[in-house]
């Protein structure tokens, strides 16, 4: 295992690997005893592009990450280095002398990587179109449910049984906005250095429904729990 030299420079760490790879993990015995401290690495991949992520320090004092996939998607070799810190603050800062990340050409080439997020990105953005549409169709379902169990209930059981209904089908439709928010949080994540601005937009717009269906889902449910409790008055025609 490679020493990480924090006191001063001395040769340059090599960690080899491959391209695409998504699992490499690099390890570094470190010359300071940096054990309670917080750790973060960096790449420098491009011209004004870092790569930026959270460093492991083990008990033994050996610090270790998954090399991000945007350091390994093309070969070339990468500079890097370890920052260290009194607390997650980022307080009292202090920095390893660089290492080396040298990514070497995988001979199954299965496309650029970038190509792939875009490909990632554009699905997740039709999936969201789509479920921003369900969420609207949702809550207008929930609003046409509560008139309609307002408006034409026989008795309390049945208004009950529509707001809750109305409220389960509310609560569905959060469900599934969340998710998508959450596969498409990961998804820019993943390639955090792309730029896939327009896609937060749809994300933005997709956040903003869940929240007015899950405004709409609590009404929903505090209007059942009246009727359940006999403390909303229900119209009976005879």
């Amino acid at each position: 295992m490679d020493k990480l030299n924090i006191e001063r420079r001395s040769v340059t760490p090599i960690v080899d690997a491959m391209q695409y790879d998504a699992g490499r993990q690099a390890e570094f015995t470190l010359t300071e005893d940096m054990t309670n401290k917080y750790a973060e690495y960096s790449f420098k991949i491009g011209e004004n592009r870092t790569v930026k992520g959270h460093c492991d320090i083990s008990e033994d004092n050996v610090a270790f990450f998954v090399i991000p996939q945007n350091v390994t998607c093309k070969i070339g070799d990468y500079p890097g280095s370890i920052t260290f810190y009194d607390s997650s603050e980022l307080d009292n800062a202090i920095s390893s002398f660089p290492f080396i990340v040298s990514v070497t050409k995988n001979p199954k080439q299965d496309g650029d990587v970038y190509e792939t997020a875009l490909t990632d990105m554009i699905n997740a953005t039709n999936a969201a179109v789509s479920a921003a549409q369900s969420a609207n169709t949702a809550a207008s379902n929930a609003d046409s449910k509560a008139s309609a169990a307002e408006q034409a209930a026989e008795n309390a059981d049945s208004k009950a049984s529509a707001a809750n209904n109305a409220a389960q089908s509310a609560n569905s439709a959060v469900s599934s906005a969340q998710n998508l928010i959450d596969q498409m949080n990961n998804i820019l994540d993943k390639w955090g250095d792309a730029d896939f601005s327009a896609v937060l937009n749809t994300i933005s717009d997709l956040q903003d429904k869940t929240s007015t269906l899950e405004d709409k889902t609590t009404t929903l449910e505090n209007w059942k729990n009246s009727v359940d409790g006999g403390n909303d008055d229900v119209m009976i025609e005879v």
